[in-house]
């Protein structure tokens, strides 16, 4: 049995995917359809939470990838390079134009599959195209491990993080 989903928009236009009273938030210049929504986070209820874990540190890549992506260039620019390195690893084009919370993103797994030229066509300069290499890197190795971070202070999640090229204190 799949769990029913709802979209909640706020008058302020935060965006909420809702699943059994369990919420993934994102901001949005652009409204998506529910069908959008559920065909995103489409689970049954017996594997809620282990698609929840999955989605989170699915998240929590796309948010580091994209931070990469994002630095020292315009947002169009950036959000242009963003969706062409997506659809290099074959996104379904529905997938593509989702917000980072529930839109489809490589595994590091498929980005260290990927050589440096491959990533340079999507727009990214060397540089960022070796920082998403390390980041992928460091996730594949076990080095950052998102599930740890509760029981980790504020200055040991940093020294993680920042272990990452491309990523510092002001990140």
């Amino acid at each position: 049995m799949t769990s029913p989903a709802q979209l909640v928009i706020s008058k302020s236009g935060s965006q909420a995917c809702q699943i059994d009273g369990h919420c993934l938030y994102y901001q949005t210049s652009r409204a998506i359809t529910r069908e959008q929504c559920f065909k995103s986070i489409s689970v049954s209820h017996t594997s809620l939470a282990a698609v929840f874990s999955v989605q989170k540190l699915t998240i929590f890549i796309s948010d580091l990838a994209t931070h990469i992506i994002y630095q020292q260039i315009h947002g169009n620019a950036a959000e242009s390079i963003r969706k062409r390195f997506i659809r290099s690893f074959g996104c379904p084009e529905d997938q593509v134009e989702l917000p980072n919370a529930i839109a489809w993103f490589p595994t590091p797994e498929m980005v260290l599959a990927k050589p440096i030229p491959e990533l340079r066509s999507c727009g990214l300069s060397q540089r960022k195209a070796e920082y998403i290499v390390d980041l992928a890197t460091h996730f594949v190795e076990k080095k950052i491990l998102p599930s740890e971070f509760k029981e980790m202070t504020d200055d040991e999640i940093s020294k993680c993080l920042c272990s990452v090229r491309g990523i510092g204190q002001v990140s």
